[in-house]
């Protein structure tokens, strides 16, 4: 079975994390493959992620004190950029790049599962609960559960894609 866990911010707003697991134990490996991702800035903040401590648009002429505020609202620090705030989606893009990158991971491990299930390999024998049978030759078994997880991969890249060009026409006002 394959799990997409997204778990938002923690109490005290710690970062925001990825989970993607692959449970291998039905393919007789002998244990459980799990690939983790953690989705965070570059700097390992998840400032992009308190969006609105810094007001509407560019800011305010208000003498608000944005670290008081950001503090008093549970955030851990204001953003540097209140225009990147409420303006910008790089925080949902960068949740689906993680997405992506994950699944392009899983449909590798998922191909190379396949090739060695395959008779050329012959190095796993993949349970009857992931497979089908042929109909042309009975004694021959399908990894339809490989396939799945192959061809959503082209799904995740396409809602990615579609993210980006919607982003890309957003007025930033």
């Amino acid at each position: 079975s394959v799990t997409l866990t997204i778990a938002s911010a923690q109490p005290g707003n710690e970062a925001p994390t990825v989970d993607v697991a692959l449970s291998a134990t039905s393919i007789e490996l002998g244990g459980t493959v799990t690939l983790t991702a953690n989705a965070a800035d570059a700097d390992g903040s998840v400032a992009k992620v308190d969006f609105y401590v810094a007001g509407a648009l560019a800011g305010t002429a208000y003498p608000i004190d944005r670290e008081q505020l950001a503090h008093n609202l549970g955030f851990h620090r204001a953003t540097r950029n209140s225009l990147d705030s409420v303006s910008d989606r790089d925080h949902g893009m960068e949740l689906m790049s993680v997405a992506s990158i994950s699944m392009l991971h899983l449909s590798r491990l998922a191909e190379d599962m396949i090739f060695y299930n395959s008779g050329e390999s012959n190095f796993i024998e993949l349970a009857d609960t992931v497979t089908s049978g042929s109909s042309l030759m009975p004694q021959k078994k399908n990894p339809d559960a490989l396939e799945l997880i192959r061809g959503k991969t082209g799904r995740v890249y396409g809602a990615l894609a579609g993210m980006m060009m919607t982003v890309k026409a957003l007025p930033l006002a």
